[in-house]
């Protein structure tokens, strides 16, 4: 009975269900705060590094 065979279901792995209803703590909102303003600062810093190095590239 090959055609009638049933798979079984894929397990479903890490968290499935919220932990709490009652949405991010202020040190969760602080933390993030805290990681934005640092991604933004390397985004920065990786846009300068690059515009530097294409004005050297341009003018050798």
């Amino acid at each position: 009975m090959v055609g009638s065979e049933v798979l079984p279901s894929p397990k479903q792995h890490g968290v499935t269900k919220p932990l709490s209803l009652a949405g991010p703590s202020n040190a969760d909102l602080l933390r993030t705060k805290k990681l934005n303003k640092v991604g933004f600062c390397y985004l920065i810093i990786c846009v300068f590094i690059n515009i530097k190095d294409i004005r050297v590239s341009l003018f050798d």
